[in-house]
């Protein structure tokens, strides 16, 4: 693979130049089972058989935080090992380190109150700097965190210029690592939307890159907004693609509204998946869906009751046009289905003062032989009552 910028040089050279007040400092060789940090990282660097790199790349993924160099170890070898299955594991391995460290959190209470600081992978780093000699000197919270925060806004870097690798999976691994390092990766949206419109691609890479750019949002995204609506609309694109476009719409929230009348589109879908995430899409997006309301009101009718139930909660959101879409939520509370008829239920109340012409209905399922039933309709009658 052939790469010319220095991305990994600057990670390289800002880790080895970071004062050692001012790093995370590795535990002396932490261990996965009976192999260390070190010995991992040897052979990543020096065995020639690429099938023990990428057993060194795993290793080094389940030492994760605890060592520095290992992770800077595993971004060596997704610009430079000539083994595209080694490439691969490395920007799996660097996604699923990003995505353990979105799930620890400190108390929110403890953490600086500093704007750029809202990823999880930053919050994990920072617990690793407990051991730093000068960890509790709050004048060095700043200097560390900035730091830290280079270094991933490096890292991005390195990943968005693997989005053009020659080997899918590489690619593939690198959109889905960009979407778990949404808060730095803004820059990288250019070049995720030009990866999602490369209809030569694999499934996998644009699906992953529809990910990447739900989860990254921000102005970039929203101008993919097209792109995304055109891919979901288009019956040659994969199965995968269409519900990944679907989702990643959703993901964009108020954002994703124009791509509303698409979303609609695919609530006929031959695939109840796409259906599933068009329907959950629209739920996502909220008020702003009015393109939808004729889809939605007919997928009300869904042979899948997951597409039912969430269009249902979906017309529970258009007060403006809750005269049309009363008829089709007392409809739903006939449906044999519990959960249907629940939504229904639910969504009348949503609609508040509008859904009067309903209070008739619910009082009668006050009698229904569900509790669930019974108690939903009582709710729904005090929100539509409620003055």
């Amino acid at each position: 693979m052939r790469r010319t910028l220095p991305a990994l040089t600057v990670i390289l050279t800002a880790a080895l130049l970071w004062p050692a007040t001012a790093r995370p400092q590795d535990e002396e060789d932490p261990k996965v089972g009976s192999y260390s940090a070190s010995f991992l990282m040897s052979v990543l660097k020096t065995d020639k058989k690429p099938e023990r790199r990428r057993v060194a790349v795993s290793g080094l993924e389940q030492i994760g935080l605890r060592s520095q160099k290992g992770i800077l170890a595993i971004m060596a070898a997704l610009k430079d090992d000539a083994d595209p299955g080694v490439r691969e594991a490395a920007a799996q391995a660097l996604s699923g380190i990003a995505q353990k460290a979105e799930q620890t959190r400190e108390p929110k209470e403890q953490r600086p109150k500093m704007v750029d600081i809202r990823d999880g992978c930053l919050d994990a780093l920072r617990a690793a700097l407990k051991n730093d000699r000068d960890a509790k000197d709050p004048n060095k919270d700043k200097e560390r965190e900035a730091t830290l925060i280079a270094g991933f806004r490096a890292s991005v870097s390195l990943l968005t210029e693997s989005l053009k690798d020659p080997d899918s999976g590489v690619r593939a691994a690198a959109a889905e690592s960009l979407g778990r390092l949404s808060d730095y990766a803004h820059d990288s949206v250019p070049a995720l939307v030009e990866t999602f419109k490369d209809k030569k691609a694999d499934r996998s890479t644009r699906r992953y890159a529809a990910f990447a750019i739900g989860r990254i949002g921000g102005d970039a995204a929203r101008d993919a907004v097209p792109n995304l609506a055109e891919a979901l609309t288009d019956k040659d694109s994969p199965d995968e693609v269409r519900r990944s476009a679907a989702t990643a719409l959703g993901a964009l929230k108020k954002d994703g509204a124009g791509g509303a009348a698409a979303l609609g589109q695919a609530l006929k879908d031959k695939n109840v998946d796409v259906r599933r995430a068009a329907a959950a899409a629209l739920g996502q997006i909220g008020s702003e869906n009015r393109a939808a309301l004729k889809p939605l009101m007919e997928a009300a009718k869904d042979q899948d009751k997951f597409v039912r139930a969430q269009a249902l909660q979906v017309l529970g959101t258009m007060t403006q046009d809750a005269a049309d879409v009363l008829r089709v939520l007392t409809d739903g509370m006939q449906d044999q289905l519990l959960e249907v008829r629940l939504a229904a239920i639910e969504a009348l109340g949503n609609l508040g003062p509008d859904a009067k012409a309903a209070v008739p209905v619910l009082r009668a399922a006050r009698t229904d032989a569900s509790s669930a039933v019974r108690e939903a309709a009582a709710e729904a009658i005090k929100k539509i009552e409620k003055e």
